[in-house]
């Protein structure tokens, strides 16, 4: 089935599921978020949260995907990690993750970089994303040198 697809690919490394989380919105105006990607990814207990505006929003999958779906079928946007830092201990990960968003498939210019926190539980057979906050660059606060690609 479909979710034997997703558990042998974009399961089986920190690094594949780091770089689903963020292709799992990306695409053309008028394509639909690749949402059982997102379920197969993360965790059916999993929080989406960002501090949008200074204000904490805390999602469960199914809101994100309810609350995000209509904005991202109607937009060209593509999303990517540009730079991962993995700590690892048994089956518990973080990863710190820099993300660049574009409004083109070349990605040549990002119109917003950002820093996600990424946090993983290995269930004896798979990854998976038990919660992710993040935090985009603003004016006030420029994502930190040492978190950039080279």
């Amino acid at each position: 089935g479909l979710g034997d697809v997703y558990k042998r690919q974009e399961v089986e490394s920190i690094e594949t599921i780091v770089s689903s989380i963020f292709a799992i919105i990306s695409g053309e105006k008028g394509e639909e978020g690749n949402w059982e990607l997102m379920r197969s990814v993360f965790h059916p207990e999993a929080r989406l949260m960002t501090g949008y505006q200074d204000e904490l929003k805390v999602f469960s999958v199914e809101d994100y995907i309810t609350t995000f779906r209509e904005s991202f079928y109607n937009m060209t946007f593509y999303e990517k990690d540009v730079k991962n830092k993995i700590e690892r201990f048994g089956n518990l990960a973080h990863v710190l993750s820099t993300y660049q968003a574009f409004k083109t498939k070349e990605m040549n210019r990002p119109v917003r970089t950002g820093v996600a926190s990424i946090q993983l539980y290995h269930d004896g057979e798979r990854w998976w994303v038990l919660s992710m906050y993040w935090k985009n660059e603003t004016e006030d606060a420029q994502v930190p040198e040492v978190y950039l690609p080279e």
